[in-house]
């Protein structure tokens, strides 16, 4: 069976063990499920309507989480309620791809987010529209089989093999997946903070202003004085418009971090650490999937709900809700 041999030295897990496993998954999935649906009507009812070139990603976070969670938490709870997994090797193979694939969808889409981020700050006048333009294309390796860890009620990609064409693939993964894009991630930020530093020490340096002005001003130096100060106006406000965003963004990748980087260090040290059996264990391994599964709740949260906007339409709309309701009793 797909198993590697190193699960098979340890007892069976207690199926309660399982039980509370898979209904932990279910319960991280069905919270992210809501919260990027509720993203998904927001940005489809209003959103998407005023900047459509900009909610690319923001479609692609949501899209690529609801689609994880709706066909491998089924998968887990079914495979934790019966004791064992219940999908053949078919079956491990599309949990394996679809929770890595999506995963690294996400963390790509976020160096994606930083790079437009940046463009956009450089540039204001220019909406940057790679939205319409980009394509996703996935490869996959139609060889590379997926196998169950753990609990054996998921399955992931071989980390536990030393081989070469294992280690090979495991590494690619992990660098082109996780390293690369984290670190693109930090270099544009670095470079949208100096930009917005670099603005703001120019838009906020003292100038004439309309309000102290000589008898002797002519109209034409008049009319650009108050170009001045109203551009001034609507630049402030992109500024600290854009900071809030990137600040939630940097929140967004930090979680991401904190949530991927466990499992990320498990991989490793399946790879090149001494003792394995004595440190990876089924009762050990659920952890570090469980914050990898988390990333779906607080990319919708973090990036799209929290934003005014967003509050302001569920408001109204629990608001309308509340008062139909009222209206029915009475």
């Amino acid at each position: 069976m797909f198993i590697h041999d190193h699960w098979k030295n340890f007892l069976p897990i207690n199926i309660n063990i399982m039980v509370f496993t898979a209904t932990l998954n279910t319960i991280t999935g069905s919270i992210g499920f809501i919260l990027n649906l509720l993203v998904l009507v927001f940005l489809m009812r209003v959103y998407r309507a005023k900047r459509r070139e900009k909610v690319y990603f923001l479609f692609n976070l949501a899209i690529a989480d609801i689609i994880k969670v709706s066909i491998n938490i089924p998968m887990n709870l079914i495979s934790g309620y019966n004791g064992k997994w219940m999908f053949n090797s078919l079956g491990c193979s599309m949990y394996g791809v679809i929770e890595g694939l999506f995963g690294f969808v996400s963390i790509t889409t976020l160096a994606f987010m930083s790079l437009e981020r940046f463009l956009i700050v450089r540039n204001p006048l220019n909406s940057i529209k790679l939205g319409t333009k980009m394509r996703l294309f996935i490869s996959l390796f139609s060889k590379y089989g997926f196998i169950l860890e753990g609990a054996l009620i998921s399955c992931s990609f071989d980390y536990l093999s030393r081989d070469l064409k294992s280690r090979v693939i495991m590494m690619a993964m992990m660098f082109g997946g996780f390293v690369l894009p984290f670190f693109l991630i930090l270099i544009f930020y670095f470079l949208t903070k100096m930009e917005l530093k670099l603005k703001g020490k120019y838009f906020y340096k003292p100038r004439a202003s309309v309000v102290v002005c000589q008898q002797n001003f002519s109209n034409k130096r008049l009319i650009s004085s108050q170009h001045y100060v109203i551009q001034k106006k609507k630049y402030s406000s992109m500024v600290k418009r854009e900071s809030l965003v990137l600040r939630k963004i940097i929140l967004c990748v930090l979680f991401f971090t904190l949530a991927w980087l466990p499992y990320t260090l498990l991989t490793l040290y399946a790879q090149y650490g001494n003792n394995v059996s004595k440190f990876l264990k089924p009762e050990t391994i659920w952890f570090p999937t469980i914050l990898a599964k988390s990333s779906s709740i607080y990319n919708p949260i973090i990036y799209t709900l929290s934003h005014v906007e967003c509050y302001r339409y569920y408001r109204k709309k629990l608001n309308q809700i509340f008062t139909f309701f009222t209206k029915c009793s009475t």
